[in-house]
């Protein structure tokens, strides 16, 4: 039934699949630009994923692909996803994020995905935003191709922040972007940081000699990128000298192409990578140290992570032992209005008798003592207002009564808020722990198989490595 919608999907009768082709689990095709061609070769794929096969390759270059084409491209890459290591879609102007977002939602940790080519795509800045998402999901990525598209600066710096903490790939390619000297800034900025990129691809962006020098300063001080194509840039002469004289201190880059200037002004660049080439033997080391630092680095977040922890638990604490004074506090407030209010009625029913035996007496005294009769009634004024006073009292102490229950009341709820606040920032928290550990945890593995090529080395070469540091 999954098979007869799929072909009903592509439009597409299903054709009868031999299985005897030389390489079976890579298919091309013949590069059509037209749509039946990708129909073609996905339902093909189809079969190949019914009869078993696995498929490790999917190149649909310049098939005119569409949504639905994305769709069923998207299904086909859920049933493989665990073999597929590279797709291609270069040449389909027209796919868009439109189409592409059928496939970034199948993307998770099980992806076999190294190779992810989207050159000439129609991606614009807002692609990119839904594309890292994706990719942070991708454990075995290496090679990103972005190129010819419509990237501006705003997107290139939503990339480069990506790449800032990715750990896996290696070869970035935004040739013919407009990412201009802002974006060449925010490259340059984010991939001083990062530990895995060896190959950078950033030719016809129109980038200026500003975005030269930024590349440049990033270069200085960073020895993984080994391949630089800064091709058909509008830079001068001054440029290629301000980026050749940064490139003093860089010990990794040993080819880097530049355009539109003299040989002779890139003979100093040419020097630099061949120095480099010389010495690239001697960078194992090196780059056992910068990883080490990362990791020292790494540590000190998880104690930091660890300490921030620790404090919001300390937060948590006094503020459940505040609720608990505060509620102690308004129980004996409670009573204490509770015993008032007693005395007070008891005063009001001593006061109600008082009246009525000085009533019944002052009817037996009626007749002819007037004088004792105005005493009397003097004084049964005096407890009347004696006892509107108590009813006045009775009613102010029941008015604080409900003012004060309605003051606990609002702290109650303004404390179960900030409870439920400190709730979130603690999960939180746990989380941003634990992606530290396992980062953490990562990084040793690399550490060790870092520490056993630097071994090897040591036994071709006869150098000494340095002592890696203690676990933990």
């Amino acid at each position: 039934m999954a098979a007869s919608n799929r072909a009903t999907k592509l439009g597409k009768k299903r054709g009868g699949y031999t299985g005897d082709d030389a390489d079976e689990s890579r298919l091309s095709g013949d590069g059509g630009s037209e749509t039946k061609s990708a129909q073609l070769r996905l339902e093909r794929w189809h079969q190949m994923a019914d009869a078993g096969k696995d498929i490790t390759s999917i190149d649909l270059t310049n098939c005119n692909m569409n949504q639905s084409l994305g769709i069923a491209m998207a299904e086909l890459f859920s049933r493989q996803k665990g073999t597929i290591e590279h797709i291609c879609l270069k040449e389909n102007p027209n796919f868009g994020i439109e189409g592409l977002r059928h496939l970034l939602v199948t993307f998770d940790s099980k992806c076999a995905l190294k190779v992810l080519n989207l050159r000439n795509t129609g991606l614009h800045d807002l692609a990119v935003s839904h594309m890292i998402k994706a990719l942070h999901c991708l454990p075995n990525i290496a090679n990103v191709n972005l190129g010819y598209n419509n990237l501006t600066a705003e997107g290139v710096e939503l990339f480069a922040a990506f790449l800032r903490t990715n750990t896996t790939i290696q070869t970035v390619v935004l040739a013919h972007n407009k990412m201009r000297d802002e974006g060449a800034l925010s490259l340059a900025n984010h991939l001083a940081e990062n530990m895995s990129v060896r190959s950078l691809d950033i030719n016809t962006c129109r980038i200026t000699d500003a975005g030269a020098v930024h590349i440049g300063l990033m270069l200085a001080n960073q020895p993984n990128i080994t391949q630089l194509n800064f091709s058909k840039n509008p830079i001068t002469e001054l440029g290629v000298d301000g980026l050749s004289e940064l490139l003093q201190r860089n010990t990794g880059l040993v080819e880097i192409v530049i355009t539109g200037v003299e040989k002779t002004k890139l003979e100093r660049i040419q020097k630099i990578t061949k120095r480099n080439k010389t010495f690239v033997g001697n960078l194992v080391p090196y780059k056992l140290d910068r990883e080490l630092q990362r990791l020292f680095v790494q540590q000190y977040k998880l104690e930091v992570a660890n300490q921030q922890l620790r404090e919001l638990h300390q937060e948590t604490a006094r503020i459940q032992d505040q609720a608990r004074q505060m509620e102690q506090e308004f129980d004996a407030d409670k009573q204490d209005l509770n015993q008032k209010a007693k005395k007070l009625v008891e005063t009001l029913d001593f006061t109600y008798l008082s009246i009525q035996d000085l009533q019944r007496k002052h009817a037996g005294m009626i007749t002819g003592r007037e004088t004792y009769v105005a005493a009397k009634e003097g004084e049964i004024e005096t407890l009347e207002l004696k006892l509107a006073d108590a009813t006045a009292d009775r009613e102010r102490i029941e008015a604080q009564a409900n003012e004060e229950e309605a003051k606990y009341t609002t702290k109650v709820e303004a404390q179960a808020g900030r409870e439920e606040e400190i709730n979130q920032q603690i999960e939180q928290c746990k989380v941003d722990t634990q992606k530290a550990i396992e980062e953490f945890k990562e990084t040793q593995l690399k550490i060790e198989e870092i520490t056993k090529q630097v071994e090897e080395l040591e036994k071709s070469s006869g150098m000494k490595a340095p002592d890696p540091p203690p676990a933990g």
